[in-house]
């Protein structure tokens, strides 16, 4: 991700997350564990679970993994691995995990461990501790890596002039009785509304730079495509853009006033990632946001203020509005 001021991203519908297979991981360390149990072998600040899903994140298929297993349940009672598929699935498999701990383990290399666990004189503790670690280092990287390829082309954004975001909520206009929920009595939170202001440079002064910057847009716009728009470090997955006018101010530079929403009710959830960004993921995988933004009725966050009498109560629309300017970042 290059850090330009901001930037909208398209997401690549090719980019999908590996699953854990839960039901051999959980083979896994049902074996593992009866060895480490019965060799009354106890490991400190280590996850078994976790180990086993990141095998199965990490085997190409299942029955790879089954030997890589049984190749560490010898291990672990401290045998030789004499089958050579057994060895081969352990050691060639997941080799980038052990190239990744090799230091913690104290092998100079993958066939010298290799060669020690088919004689048998492996030390399990720390054994086990370092290929978790490395599991666990070379997944963090694929994580990474996924996370960087699912955000898709970047459009940057090379100057944020303003900033304005508004949340609504509209309430029910008529009494009920004190003794009703009057959350039933509230239409649903709808979607946050985000207009941004900006610049962006076309330095090599060629028409078609222009024209292709806003076709992108506009194209993620007519199909409501979800996208990702990060402004500084905090990024809002999920979005959808609703407006975009561009008004070209010279051959060097497009501005442009552009409007995305997404629903207060799935953003709420926010995170930090890898990176020490603030991600707000609205969480939406089905048509569900666009029949969502299609209903006039909704709006957005709002609160819930009491008007009345012991028998009564009245709720009022409510609408809040936040703005900012930004000069420079």
């Amino acid at each position: 991700m290059t850090m330009t001021t901001a930037a909208f991203y398209i997401p690549n519908d090719n980019i999908v997350a590996k699953k854990v297979n839960e039901e051999a991981s959980e083979k896994s360390r049902g074996m593992l564990l009866s060895a480490l149990k019965n060799q009354h072998t106890e490991i400190q600040n280590f996850d078994l679970k976790k180990m086993c899903d990141n095998l199965t994140l990490q085997g190409k298929v299942e029955f790879v993994q089954r030997y890589a297993t049984g190749a560490l349940t010898k291990i672990i009672n401290g045998e030789p691995i004499t089958n050579k598929t057994m060895l081969d699935s352990l050691f060639n498999t997941y080799a980038p995990a052990f190239n990744a701990t090799l230091e913690q383990t104290g092998y100079n290399s993958i066939m010298q461990m290799k060669d020690a666990a088919a004689h048998g004189t492996i030390n399990v503790s720390t054994f086990l501790s370092g290929f978790s670690n490395g599991l666990s280092a070379i997944q963090e990287e694929r994580d990474f890596l996924y996370r960087s390829q699912k955000y898709g082309e970047e459009i940057p954004v090379d100057l944020v002039t303003q900033c304005d975001i508004d949340y609504e909520s509209v309430g029910a206009e008529h009494p009920y009785d004190i003794g009703k929920n009057f959350m039933d009595y509230i239409k649903d939170f709808g979607p946050v509304v985000i207009e941004v202001s900006a610049h962006v440079k076309n330095e090599t002064a060629d028409a078609w730079n222009i024209n292709d910057y806003s076709n992108k847009l506009t194209d993620a716009m007519l199909k409501k495509d979800f996208v990702v728009f990060r402004m500084g470090n905090t990024i809002y997955e999920d979005v959808v853009i609703t407006k975009y006018h561009p008004v070209i101010m010279n051959i060097y530079d497009i501005s442009f006033d552009l409007t995305i929403e997404y629903g207060y009710n799935y953003g709420r959830e926010s995170r930090t990632n890898s990176n020490g960004d603030w991600v707000v993921n609205s969480r939406i995988n089905d048509q569900k946001w666009k029949s969502y933004l299609s209903n006039v009725e909704y709006g957005g966050a709002g609160v819930v203020k009491s008007l009345s009498s012991t028998n009564d109560i009245f709720l009022e629309q409510i609408q809040r509005s936040y703005k900012f300017d930004i000069d420079t970042i």
